[in-house]
């Protein structure tokens, strides 16, 4: 009877180690699948210029399908809605050129750290 209860603490024991493991592990490749799988959003917006009416159409598209109804602007709104979209473009880019940079910097080091382990 004690040797049974000797071997149910063991099993018990192993079986909280294995699953600690396993959970560590699972969490581990949880974060970096989140961090590979990141969607770009595929809309983009046209714009038209009607003569008649002196107005700009600016239409969402996914490829050459127009996705939704257009919005009208006078062109002073237009005006401000390129700046407004140029300037976020052009924070986006050296956001990621700072990002790519930084990734870069941190696998440089990683390498660098790795060789003088060795």
């Amino acid at each position: 009877m004690a040797n049974n209860k000797h071997l149910n603490i063991f099993l018990f024991l192993s079986f909280l180690c294995m699953s600690v493991s396993a959970f560590a592990q699972q969490k581990n490749d949880t974060l970096i699948i989140r961090k590979e799988y990141e969607v770009a959003d595929p809309t983009r917006y046209e714009a038209y210029y009607d003569i008649k009416t002196g107005m700009y159409y600016v239409y969402p598209k996914i490829g050459n399908t127009i996705t939704g109804p257009p919005t009208a602007m006078s062109p002073e709104e237009y005006k401000e809605y390129m700046l407004a979209s140029q300037t976020k473009a052009y924070y986006k880019e050296k956001s990621d050129k700072y990002n790519l940079l930084f990734r870069r910097d941190r696998s440089d080091a990683r390498k660098r750290g790795s060789s003088l382990h060795c």
